[in-house]
């Protein structure tokens, strides 16, 4: 605790993220991605002026983290009318987690898989659709807030995407995309989609559109 003298400790928020993405089309898989980061990032007051170090945990710059601190902290002090001062405040203790029955990113690989080929599978049977295209969009992210004050949170939150792409011909394709905004989530409502028992109704939507003769322009002012 020796810098703790110095510097008035406020907060650490730590992010640690894990993003999974799987892409197929046809009957072939095109592109597997399953990644994890994390990050740190500390405020304090120096001074009476607020002062941050984000990617704290890089081993090796903690004296330049904490020069660069100061330096803005000064750099704010110039600037600013008075000291700051923070109203009290109770300490939280808790966790919180997107209420879901499974996590996706918990569900093997493989029936991601199987469940976007049995899609693709059926929205080939439409005719007029030549290839199609479907993927999955997967992200777990868990922050994590402490405070000198005693303030111990954590927060979980899972997000499910799903797209699908269906095309009618190969060259000067036209296409219709259906994309669902991100969902706060689990492995179930990508399940409640049905994407195999839906995929024939989507398809042909996608036929209907992309057959439709184009409207004629009218006049413009």
């Amino acid at each position: 605790m020796r810098h703790a003298m110095r510097r008035d400790l406020r907060d650490v928020r730590i992010g640690r993220y894990r993003r999974q993405t799987i892409n197929t089309r046809e009957h072939q898989i095109t592109g597997v991605n399953d990644s994890e980061s994390y990050g740190i990032g500390v405020r304090t007051i120096v001074g009476g002026s607020w002062a941050s170090r984000p990617r704290a945990h890089d081993q090796g710059r903690g004296a330049e983290g904490r020069a660069r601190s100061g330096r803005l902290s000064r750099a704010a002090k110039s600037v600013q009318r008075r000291p700051i001062e923070l109203a009290p405040s109770a300490p939280v203790k808790g966790t919180w987690m997107t209420p879901v029955i499974r996590d996706p990113l918990e569900v093997p690989i493989e029936e991601k898989v199987a469940l976007l080929l049995a899609a693709n599978e059926a929205a080939l049977k439409v005719p007029k659709i030549r290839f199609v295209t479907s993927g999955l969009q997967l992200l777990r992210e868990v922050k994590t807030l402490l405070t000198t004050e005693g303030t111990n949170i954590t927060q979980t939150f899972i997000r499910v995407v799903r797209f699908q792409r269906d095309c009618r011909r190969r060259r000067r394709i036209p296409e219709f995309r259906r994309k669902l905004s991100p969902r706060g989530q689990g492995w179930e409502y990508v399940q409640s989609l049905d994407m195999p028992g839906n995929a024939e109704k989507w398809a042909s939507i996608a036929v209907e559109k992309l057959s439709a003769k184009s409207v004629d322009r009218g006049a413009t002012t």
